[in-house]
């Protein structure tokens, strides 16, 4: 939950500053490896394969905007490209939203019980 609120705040910060945003890159990047090993661990920790938690974060948050935007209709505004996205870029934000929740809501498979003693 901390990674979304820093995320969300440096979306903020960069609206009233945007001469900062050579360093935001490079935030935003570290946001991404940061959420890929914890869900990456999250799924671990639920009993399904690290693995497969961080080649979803990877696939929504990298592949998935290209391809979207490969085949949607999109020219790029040559001011700020950022507004003109087309809404399809969407699709990938809902898909890393769900699954962040479905990482969240997954209980924990206990650990084996190692205490008892040996007949």
């Amino acid at each position: 939950m901390l990674l979304v609120v820093a995320k969300v705040a440096l979306v903020t910060w960069l609206q009233f500053y945007p001469a900062l945003e050579w360093i935001a890159r490079h935030l935003d990047t570290g946001f991404i490896v940061a959420v890929t090993f914890v869900v990456g661990a999250r799924f671990k920790d639920a009993g399904w394969s690290r693995w497969l938690g961080m080649a979803l974060v990877v696939a929504i948050t990298m592949i998935l905007p290209l391809l979207i935007l490969g085949v949607a209709d999109w020219t790029p505004d040559s001011d700020n490209p950022l507004d003109s996205l087309p809404w399809q870029i969407w699709l990938s934000t809902a898909a890393f939203l769900a699954l962040l929740i479905v990482a969240g809501i997954k209980p924990s498979v206990p650990a084996p019980d190692t205490q008892t003693p040996a007949p």
